[in-house]
């Protein structure tokens, strides 16, 4: 097997993939918002802050463990 193939079954590579991921899914609007041509202000200042407050929400202790399994569970389901 590849070292690439190999990669893709570890999993320490595979949970810092699928938290990427839901960094991302929270993150990446924004940032695509940032980037556009014709940036909204106010729009683009909500959205930070919105987001922000999303991932301020999951760093909370009672959801931490709640969003870390879930990262685990689809980690060890992809790497099977």
């Amino acid at each position: 097997m590849s070292g690439d193939a190999q990669s893709l079954k570890d999993m320490r590579f595979v949970l810092v993939l699928f938290t990427t991921k839901k960094f991302f899914a929270v993150a990446g609007p924004v940032s695509q918002q940032l980037q556009g041509i014709s940036v909204d202000l106010a729009m683009a200042s909500h959205m930070v802050s919105c987001c922000r407050e999303k991932l301020t929400d999951k760093r909370k202790d009672e959801n931490v463990n709640s969003v870390l399994q879930t990262i685990v569970q689809e980690a060890h389901t992809f790497t099977e």
